[in-house]
């Protein structure tokens, strides 16, 4: 082992490794050899492991592997001068001169203000070492138990790596509970974050927090020791507990045109442990580029998440994270209004690229009174570039909504797909007064929705133009439709399976109202209910729309509605059960001349009238599929086969 020289007050000393008097109060070095797992190692105790050589940061060490066990051991460079810094760490800073050096600090040292340590000197903390006084800049590595080693008045910056609030004077809890009824180290956190340049403050065990954590600096985030259990069950290992009731409890913010940047959260909690009030947040993003949220659980505030233009960009995001209320220590709510994710754009800039992965949003229904929740709420002047995939809600009053701040807002680019919203109370997904891109608007891919619906549709859109349904299994309970489409254009319904599972439901399936240009393709419809009104209707003046394949099963009154004040609506091709008593009713006459359009039905129940636009097939040979058929002013054509047309003609009586 090469030679470590010392330098104990002001005395250079060369030796291989110094020796204290006694195991139990070593202060420097001690030569423990080749490491053996079955030994008792002490504070300062030196070991080799292949060529590296590591230092003890702890008595009673045993069973912890050196280059795996970062609290117990930290490695040591051969070549490493050591210097016992005395009373005077300037004096240390200044003997290290350019060489790499290991400064011991073993005793109280002032520093006064202005001194910097520079990178190649790291500093080693040993027994009740620490530093006093005004100012301080570290650019160097610290090895250091987790004990306070920064006194309270003392501002450190320039840290890096990974940050030890308890360095600042922060005490951590093995449980929640126990850190809810402890000592408050939002001031020793805050502090350890103002310390850090680049790198995360970590987090071992819970805290309490009694005001925000700001971060308002990029590269700098907070991470724990969870491991990710789901939502509500499981404990988490590490996490922030608020005891206040208004105030939030991480807020990262940039402003707009300095954005902060790359800064990374990752496997804690953060709870709250009274009803929350005001808008209180469990983490709040704000002007931000890059922000990783990954394996976080956040319980138990007015927002649980507060997204406004974070990320800005890049392809980070929220990943992994479960959100809810209910669960822990807040077991009673009332009347309040509450977000799993809330993102807004009320300054009018868009949020370009919110990313939501696997976020998992939960509410205990038994303790939520009459509060209403949202899993994710958009609401903005502008509502742009969001992905939400593998969103899932449980007993949410809403799961997903998209609401325009104050009349239209604009939106472009938003994505829901592979989720499942299960028990929403109002509705599971909802959008009201915006205006989306036509080819780039919202869009609704494979999933789940199931709604209790006591006031509103599975699918309720609202007042909305450019919105996208695919591939959704939407079934609702007893209340309301599966799908309500009010006062809307341009609405695209696709591969869509609406379902009523409610045996009392008398309410419509899927209900246009007041709108156009609303088109259905291969629709399923099914109803458990002998009173379901109808499957699919036509009401208030909805004109202009199509269905195409409609498939109808189940039990119902009526097949496809259409009332007085509805015309120019196409409706083909449709298979209608013959449990449902009547396959078509209505006589739209809203627009003369006008009128709506029956195709093709497979149906025993229907007896209405068949319209249709006479054309003559180009050949015998013309494009067609078995069963279409069309007719002229002299003949009925049936295609027989693929591409295959006969005829027959018609005469007068």
């Amino acid at each position: 082992m090469k030679k470590l020289v010392a330098i104990l007050a002001g005395i250079l000393i060369s030796a291989q490794i110094v020796c204290a008097q006694t195991a139990s109060s070593r202060q420097s070095l001690f030569n423990a050899g080749t490491y053996s797992a079955g030994d008792t190692y002490h504070q300062s105790d030196v070991v080799s492991v292949s060529g590296a050589y590591y230092i003890s940061l702890v008595n009673g060490n045993i069973g912890h592997t050196p280059a795996s066990s970062p609290t117990q051991w930290s490695v040591l460079g051969s070549d490493t001068s050591i210097i016992n810094a005395g009373i005077s760490l300037s004096a240390a800073v200044t003997a290290c001169g350019s060489a790499n050096t290991t400064i011991q600090i073993t005793q109280t040292i002032a520093v006064g203000s202005g001194i910097t340590v520079p990178a190649n000197c790291t500093l080693l903390f040993q027994s009740a070492g620490n530093l006093t006084g005004t100012s301080i800049t570290i650019n160097s590595q610290i090895t250091a138990a987790p004990v306070q080693i920064f006194g309270s008045g003392l501002a450190v910056t320039g840290l890096t790596g990974t940050i030890t609030p308890e360095w600042f004077g922060a005490i951590s809890y093995s449980t929640r509970a126990l850190a809810a009824a402890g000592t408050n180290s939002a001031t020793a956190i805050q502090s350890a974050i103002n310390a850090t340049t680049f790198g995360t403050v970590h987090l071992t065990g819970w805290y309490r927090i009694g005001s925000a954590l700001s971060i308002t600096k990029s590269a700098v985030g907070i991470t724990g020791d969870g491991v990710g259990y789901s939502y509500p069950s499981g404990t988490w290992q590490s996490g922030l507990v608020n005891t206040t009731a208004g105030t939030d409890s991480i807020d990262l913010a940039g402003v707009f045109g300095a954005e902060v940047q790359w800064n990374q959260f990752r496997r804690f909690a953060i709870e709250r442990s009274v009803l929350p009030t005001g808008t209180a947040t469990g983490f709040s993003c704000s002007y931000a580029g890059g922000t990783v949220v990954q394996n976080m659980q956040i319980e138990d505030n007015i927002h649980n998440i507060h997204a406004h233009r974070c990320p800005s960009e890049g392809t980070a995001g929220f990943n992994d994270v479960s959100v809810g209320w209910g669960y822990g220590a807040v077991t009673t709510y009332t009347t309040q209004t509450m977000d799993g994710v809330f993102a807004d754009s009320v300054d009018g800039q868009p949020f370009l690229t919110l990313w939501l992965n696997g976020v998992t949003i939960s509410a205990n229904a038994a303790n939520m009174g009459s509060a209403v929740t949202y899993g994710v709420r958009a609401e903005g002047t502008t509502l742009q570039d969001i992905d939400m995939y593998k969103i899932q809600t449980e007993s949410a009053s809403y799961g997903v909504a998209l609401i325009a701040d104050s009349g239209f807002t604009n939106g472009e680019d938003i994505h829901l797909d592979n989720y499942t919203l299960d028990a929403c109370g109002i509705s599971c997904i909802y959008v009201s007064g915006i205006t989306f891109a036509k080819h780039s608007g919202f869009n609704i891919g494979e999933g789940y929705a199931y709604g209790l619906n006591t006031t509103s549709a599975d699918v309720d859109i609202e007042t909305s133009s450019g919105v996208s349904i695919g591939n959704c299994q939407c079934y609702t309970g007893a209340g309301a439709p599966a799908l309500y489409v009010n006062g809307s254009i341009n609405i695209n319904i696709a591969n869509a399976d609406f379902r009523n599972l409610d045996v009392g439901n008398t309410n419509p399936i899927v209900q246009i109202n007041n709108s156009s240009a609303v088109t259905g393709s291969s629709v399923y419809m099914e109803s458990n209910s002998t009173s379901t009104s109808y499957f699919l209707g036509f009401t208030n003046s909805s004109t202009y729309n199509s269905f195409t394949a409609a498939t109808m099963q189940g039990n119902g009154v009526i097949g496809a509605y259409f009332d007085g004040t509805s015309a120019a609506n196409d409706f083909t091709a449709a298979v209608i059960a013959p449990a449902i008593v009547t396959a078509v009713s209505g006589n739209p006459t809203g627009i003369p001349g006008y009128p709506s359009y029956f195709g093709p039905i497979i149906s025993p129940s229907f007896t209405g009238a068949y319209s249709e636009t006479l054309t003559t097939p180009s050949s015998s040979s013309a494009a067609c599929v078995a069963g279409q058929f069309t007719d002229d002013a002299n003949y009925h054509y049936v295609c027989t086969a693929t591409n295959t047309w006969k005829r027959v003609a018609l005469t007068t009586f």
